[in-house]
C-alpha cells in the first residue's frame, strides 16, 4: 500500500459521490476507503486520524444500513478469500503462492482494525476463523523463515 493519506482523500471522495446516490455504496466504495484507513491506523500514528474517523463517520451517516451491509460484505469477502487459501492441501505445494496470501492478509488486517475503529467491528465468529487459518499458516512461514521444515 501507498502513504495512506495520499489516498484517503480520493477515498473519501468516492464515499462523499456513493452515499449521494443511492445504490452506489457497495463493497468497492468501503475497500477504498478501509484499506488507507486501516493502514493509517496501524502506522506510526497520524494527529488527523480523529478527524479522519468522525469526517467518515459523518458522511456514512445518512446511509448507515447501506454502509454496514456493505461493510459487512467487503469483510466477509476478504476473510474467506485468506481462511480458503490457507488450505493444507495448497500449502505444502511447491508452487504456492505465499507472498499473495501475506500481501492479502496484512489487507484484510487493514481493513479489520479500520471497521473497529470506525465503530463496527467485524463478527467476532468471523475473526474466530481468521485467527485459525492464521494458526494453520504460521508454521508453513516458520519453514520459509529459515526454522525446520514441516515435511
Amino acid at each position: 500500500m501507498s502513504d495512506p493519506l495520499t489516498e484517503l482523500p480520493a477515498a473519501l471522495e468516492l464515499l462523499r459521490q456513493a452515499v449521494d446516490k443511492p445504490g452506489n455504496l457497495d463493497r468497492h466504495v468501503v475497500r477504498a476507503v478501509l484499506l488507507p484507513l486501516g493502514a493509517l491506523v496501524l502506522g506510526p500514528g497520524d494527529e488527523d486520524q480523529d478527524v479522519i474517523l468522525a469526517e467518515i463517520r459523518e458522511l456514512v451517516g445518512p446511509a448507515e444500513k447501506a454502509w454496514h451491509e456493505a461493510l459487512e460484505f467487503e469483510l466477509k469477502l476478504a476473510a474467506s478469500e485468506h481462511i480458503q487459501s490457507v488450505d493444507l492441501r495448497y500449502l505444502s505445494r511447491p508452487d504456492y503462492d505465499f507472498d499473495y496470501t501475506i500481501q492479502a492478509r496484512e489487507r484484510l488486517e487493514a481493513r479489520l482494525v479500520a471497521a473497529e475503529a470506525l465503530g463496527w467491528p467485524a463478527d467476532p465468529e468471523l475473526v474466530q476463523r481468521v485467527h485459525r487459518a492464521d494458526a494453520t499458516l504460521e508454521p508453513f512461514l516458520g519453514s520459509r523463515e529459515g526454522r525446520e521444515p514441516l515435511n
